[in-house]
């Protein structure tokens, strides 16, 4: 039975794996529940699951995963006797400017996906759509939103797994099976499916390329961040399906899905993929060494 459960090095990686998806989501739950018990947010956490996001209702969502992935690697560098930003999220020198510097990238990725998008004539911007003040207290509220987003989504499918299942793998291969699962998960429209799981498996891979030239996750988590924060708020772009209650923009999109993205969103086209590619050979340039992540299995 011990065989079965530990190694030469422990808890065996499955097991751990299972045992921090566990906490994850047993604790992400506990806490929405608790967030639902208050009347503001149970109405606004129902809109959003509904389709239509409203930053206090996917706030709702979003902090209890994003406390529930911190919860989860801290419990589990307790038990693998590490600390916690042993998984990717340590600061490490320059932390602060590759988050903001994520950001900024991300903003421009989106924008050179709409600009094409524009230039084919499929899109227009569209007028201003939202006044001063309430657009002041939107963007703030995505901004936190989305970075608390970012944050959890990166704990679960890059800090955590990634750190652990390249023990056994790789770096690589457990970025590609990751990647995968990644890019299943985010697809909740049935439209535009294939190009959409490409688009989400490349941009988890990009992810993991980010990690490993730069040693942490805060440039991708600043795109991650800046991705949905410019859809959503900015461009106005049905992302996975979803709709924003509150955007500065009324844009509009008309064309075939493989160059808008359908309703998953600009990403999930010919011309997301084309900026995304660009993206990757810009990272490859800018930081042409990897940096250490511990790649050398156990």
């Amino acid at each position: 039975m011990r065989f079965i459960f530990v190694g030469p090095n422990g808890i065996r990686v499955g097991w751990r794996l299972l045992l921090f998806l566990v906490i994850f989501g047993a604790f992400g739950a506990v806490l929405q529940v608790l967030a639902r018990s208050l009347p503001e947010f149970d109405a606004a956490m129902r809109t959003t699951r509904a389709g239509t996001f409203t930053p206090l209702g996917l706030f709702g969502f979003e902090m209890p995963n994003f406390l529930a992935a911190i919860v989860a690697m801290a419990i589990m560098a307790k038990v693998e006797h590490r600390r916690l930003g042993d998984y990717g999220l340590k600061p490490l020198p320059g932390a602060t400017t590759r988050l903001v510097l994520g950001f900024v990238s991300g903003l421009v990725m989106v924008a050179a996906i709409c600009t094409l998008q524009s230039v084919e004539r499929i899109f227009s911007l569209g007028p201003l759509v939202m006044a001063p003040e309430p657009a002041v207290v939107a963007g703030v509220g995505w901004l936190v939103t989305f970075l608390l987003l970012a944050v959890a989504e990166e704990s679960v499918f890059r800090c955590y797994t990634q750190f652990t299942l390249m023990q056994a793998t790789g770096f690589w291969p457990a970025a590609v099976v990751l990647s995968l699962l990644f890019g299943v998960g985010h697809i909740s429209s049935p439209n535009n499916k294939v190009l959409g799981i490409l688009s989400a498996t490349l941009l988890g891979l990009f992810s993991a390329f980010c990690l490993r030239r730069t040693g942490d996750l805060w440039l991708p988590i600043g795109i991650h961040a800046a991705f949905d924060y410019a859809e959503f708020f900015i461009f106005y772009a049905p992302s996975g399906g979803h709709r924003s209650s509150a955007h500065l923009f009324g844009a509009t999109r008309n064309g075939p899905g493989w160059l808008t993205g359908s309703t998953i969103g600009p990403e999930a086209s010919v011309n997301g993929l084309v900026v995304l590619a660009v993206a990757f050979i810009v990272v490859a340039a800018l930081c042409k060494t990897p940096q250490p992540f511990r790649t050398t299995p156990d």
